[in-house]
């Protein structure tokens, strides 16, 4: 075939595929109007997605990921075709509009039950994550959306109770209401869940996947209602739910489920099962709950694990041997438990693909020696293990971005070595509540944001903070000198981080720098219990800043 020939060929293609391109059918006309009229029922306000800056990828095991926002749609125009629009989907043989995506797009105002959405009767999927609709209620009208398999109403200010409708969507694939409550107040919860209610949800939707009611107030839903879930679920996620009573061992057995989220339900309790544990199982998160008695030797059967977190349950007993064959596991928190013993540190290092790792019990570990080797490890907790000394494997750690060993017994000089730990990558050092002295002239890693030094016995001046930092607390040590005007470079982080500095019963004399009142992002400042005198910045007695507590 020559060049020519080849060269028609191509152009024939592209003749093609423009000419099925513009042979697509519209979008209706009723359906453009509805849209349209939607949008004119509402404001745009870059603060109602303020949610979004801080969305959790999968969940708040995985790093940060900010979604992004904008008002999707300022592309609706009356003279052009709905189906090119900004968040709108149509299907390609008629038309008809059946996704709706409207993800962080600045929608302030009420979503009332007569609203124009309604009458899109073909969609598929309705995500309005991320919006404000101060306080509406969920209308009952959704039950026109009989078509619809994903429906996502999170962190968009949703009140009063979860309609009966939407048990009625049996085709429903995946379900999100979690995270509804004003934003400008952060109350909690503006949205409920009524047993009833959630019996008809869990019997009608039998094709559900992904179940996400995190601070949807369910206390008055009975645990024994999750017994008879989809088969087909693979992510329940009910965490800060007010849940209460027997959580029922079955829902570990479902054969589908994959990650299982129940945190923060205080009064929720019942023992780990002993056999019969789904395999695919490959999160389970049960903090804060009142989960007790000994974690079962079949946990070491549970191969897909890549996330365990028993953080704060009541679990006692000893940690059983078999958890040291989950090679899978990214993340572990069994702190905050009552298990007996000592544990073997070096028991750890056979969890090669560790990224974060939470413990607070008492450790068996050689202090000077490089052998404890985590290749992959971010975040590295070892709160209240009795440590006496900074352990030396710590400097061959690369890449973590939290370190806490608070309140253990290290006491001493930090060593010099300790400085270089992670130097390109360390957001947080938290050595609070421990028997630590000398001086900190210098904090010098790159990316630290956050740091806790309270209940020491640090003196000489105060350390120079790098420009990352937002959150800085040193009270109750013997720090003396002046405060640093340093302090007032912080570099403006995005909302709602708050910052925070506290120099609290220090030593601390001399004046309060006026150059704090260009530091306009601290929010809360403390320097009571110190010598200071003087008289205050001019920001300070005005109330020109953003500041919402000073303690002198």
């Amino acid at each position: 075939m020559g060049w020519n020939q080849i060269l028609c060929l191509l152009c024939f293609h592209f003749f093609l595929h423009s000419s099925l391109r513009f042979a697509l059918p519209l979008c209706p006309l009723d359906q453009r109007d509805a849209l349209l009229h939607f949008k004119n029922s509402f404001v745009l306000d870059s603060k109602a997605s303020d949610p979004c800056q801080w969305h959790f990828v999968d969940s708040y095991y995985q790093k940060i990921n900010p979604i992004k926002s904008y008002p999707k749609i300022n592309s609706w125009h009356m003279g052009t075709d709905c189906c090119s629009w900004d968040g709108v989907a149509c299907d390609d043989a008629t038309g008809n509009i059946i996704g709706l995506d409207l993800t962080c797009s600045w929608l302030h105002g009420t979503l009332h039950s007569n609203s124009s959405l309604f009458r899109l009767h073909h969609l598929c999927s309705l995500n309005l994550f991320g919006n404000n609709f101060v306080g509406s209620h969920i209308s009952s009208n959704l039950s026109a959306f009989a078509t619809l398999t994903h429906l996502n109403l999170s962190s968009s200010s949703f009140s009063g109770f979860v309609p009966s409708e939407i048990s009625h969507l049996s085709k429903l694939v995946s379900l999100d209401l979690s995270n509804n409550y004003f934003f400008d107040t952060h109350s909690f919860p503006y949205l409920g869940l009524e047993n009833s209610i959630f019996t008809m949800l869990v019997q009608n939707l039998t094709t559900l996947r992904k179940l996400v009611l995190d601070k949807v107030n369910m206390s008055m839903v009975s645990p024994k209602s999750f017994a008879n879930l989809s088969s087909s679920l693979t992510y329940l996620s009910v965490c800060q739910c007010s849940l209460g009573g027997i959580f029922p061992d079955t829902v570990f057995r479902l054969p589908s489920l994959t990650s299982l989220y129940i945190g923060e339900n205080y009064n929720l309790y019942w023992i780990l099962p002993k056999s019969n544990w789904t395999s695919p199982l490959e999160t389970l998160s049960l903090y804060g709950t009142s989960f007790s008695g000994e974690i079962p030797n079949s946990i070491g059967n549970m191969k897909n694990l890549t996330i365990l977190d028993l953080e704060d349950c009541k679990f006692t007993g000893h940690i059983p041997s078999s958890m040291w064959n989950l090679s899978q596991l990214q993340v572990l928190w069994i702190d905050e438990n009552s298990f007996s013993g000592v544990v073997e540190f070096k028991l750890f290092t056979k969890l090669k693909n560790l990224r974060m790792l939470y413990v607070s019990q008492e450790l068996n570990l050689i202090y000077d020696t490089l052998e404890y080797t985590f290749p992959k490890l971010e975040v590295l907790s070892l709160f209240s293990c009795n440590l006496t000394k900074f352990p030396f494997f710590l400097n061959s750690l690369k890449r973590l971005t939290q370190l806490d060993l608070s309140s253990n017994g290290i006491s001493g000089e930090i060593p010099m070595w300790f400085w270089g730990i992670s130097y390109d990558t360390l957001e947080l050092l938290n050595l609070f509540d421990n028997l630590l002295e000398g001086g900190i002239q210098l904090l010098h890693w790159k990316k630290l944001s956050s740091i806790y030094l309270r209940k020491n016995s640090f003196h000489g001046p105060l350390p120079i903070l790098p420009p990352s930092t937002y959150y800085f607390d040193v009270s109750y040590n013997n720090f003396t000198g002046e405060i640093p005007s340093l302090i007032c470079q912080f570099s403006p982080l995005p909302s709602p981080v708050t910052y925070y500095y506290s120099i609290a019963s220090n030593n601390i004399t001399g004046k309060i720098p006026s150059l704090i009142c260009n530091a306009t992002q601290l929010e809360i400042i403390d320097l009571s219990n110190n010598s200071l005198t003087g008289s205050l910045p001019q920001c300070l007695t005005n109330f020109s800043t953003d500041l919402s507590v000073l303690n002198l």
